[in-house]
């Protein structure tokens, strides 16, 4: 269980709101101009701005970590287009984030300039959404795509169980041929032990059977 990569799981949030910012923004926006909410209702809007960032710094951390799992699996140049515009992505909403709290000041300061950050944010927020949904876009073409891992990753898998399974019968049988060796070698030593046992009490035999052979000479 916590094997699972984490980078499917992260990317779900940032990509989400980056959905969101832009009607609730401009929403907010128009209620502010028409006197129904203060200004200060724009705060919301700079809330999740940062939420966005912070989730799209922790899903390009976690697609960075855990890029090597699947680089054998899926061609070099979709996953480097897919971490560009994961890059890109992260770099626009910290730049709107940076309008939506520049916005949040000059509103207080002065007005006209509050609302020209405001339109801005929103602009940006739009180009945010766009980068969000070639992201995803990228990442889901990696997934299931032509080539990508839902069709790799099962031979992926069964390469990898074919290749472990031919590498622990080759460890068995070189285990066999060890304990074969080593039984050989056992045998030899009894086979020594015995000769060197049987040795000389035969020599005693031969020499005794010599005597003896000699001394009937003697006595003929």
């Amino acid at each position: 269980m916590f094997n699972l990569p984490l980078h499917p799981a992260a990317v779900h949030l940032p990509l989400a709101l980056a959905m969101l910012v832009p009607p609730l923004a401009l929403g907010i926006l128009l209620a502010i101009r028409a006197g129904k909410v203060p200004r200060s209702s724009w705060l919301l809007v700079v809330a999740l701005q940062a939420v966005l960032v912070g989730g799209a710094l922790v899903a390009l951390r976690t697609g960075e970590s855990e890029e090597e799992r699947i680089e054998d699996r899926v061609a070099e140049a979709r996953l480097e287009a897919h971490e560009s515009a994961a890059q890109q992505f992260t770099v626009v909403a910290v730049f709107t984030l940076a309008l939506a709290g520049a916005t949040l000041v000059a509103g207080r300061i002065r007005p006209r300039a509050g609302a020209v950050a405001a339109a801005a944010t929103l602009a940006m927020s739009l180009v945010v959404a766009g980068l969000a949904f070639r992201t995803g876009h990228r990442g889901g073409e990696l997934v299931y795509g032509p080539g990508g891992i839902s069709e790799t990753g099962l031979a992926g898998a069964n390469g990898a169980d074919e290749e472990e399974g031919s590498t622990a019968a080759k460890d068995d049988d070189d285990e066999d041929e060890q304990r074969a060796e080593e039984a050989d070698r056992d045998d030899d030593g009894d086979r020594d032990r015995s000769l060197a046992r049987i040795g000389p009490g035969r020599h005693e035999r031969d020499r005794d059977c010599t005597h003896e052979d000699e001394d009937d000479g003697d006595d003929d």
